[in-house]
């Protein structure tokens, strides 16, 4: 049987964020904010948050904030869900590198589309020890949600080429 949870969301007033509270929602009016009494109106009420008090309203509707709380009773029932990981990962191989410092960049597809381009990504290259002795990652960057563009460095006399480049990747969603 699966656990399922109602989606809420939750600020605490820390008599600075008065403002940033009320912004929540189109429809509250700030009433007066001194810097330890928050008081706001929503469509149907006014609520009054001291310092430390948590409000939560459902996920899809901040119109109608839900409760309010005291710090001890939000930590008493409430837990942040940690947020989820996306994870790609991509392997290409590298072209011909000429020697003595030669450099590629090689451009990894990814099997699964980031968000975005604030994702963390790392590569390591593989093959035979020849390739390996002589072959350097200079550069990991992100070019797009789904390519990563790996630097590969021949540090040794002969041009060399066939070393994979793999990638992994991971964000927080």
């Amino acid at each position: 049987m699966p656990v399922v949870v109602q989606k809420f969301n939750s600020i605490q007033y820390d008599g600075t964020n008065g403002a940033e509270i009320v912004g929540v929602s189109s429809s509250w009016t700030l009433v007066s904010d001194n810097g330890t009494t928050l008081v706001f109106t929503d469509v149907e009420s006014q609520w009054t948050l001291t310092v430390g008090f948590w409000l939560l309203w459902s996920g899809s509707n901040p119109d109608f904030p839900g409760q309010k709380l005291s710090n001890t009773d939000y930590l008493a029932f409430f837990q942040e869900t940690p947020p989820a990981l996306a994870l790609g990962s991509g392997y290409a191989l590298t072209p011909s590198i000429a020697g003595s410092g030669g450099t590629a960049n090689v451009a990894v597809d990814l099997n699964t589309s980031m968000s975005g381009t604030g994702y963390e990504a790392t590569a390591v290259l593989a093959g035979t020890s020849a390739l390996l002795a002589d072959l350097d990652i200079t550069a990991v960057a992100i070019t797009d949600n789904n390519t990563v563009t790996v630097t590969v460095q021949n540090n040794g006399a002969l041009a060399l080429a066939g070393a994979t480049v793999i990638v992994t990747a991971g964000e927080l969603v």
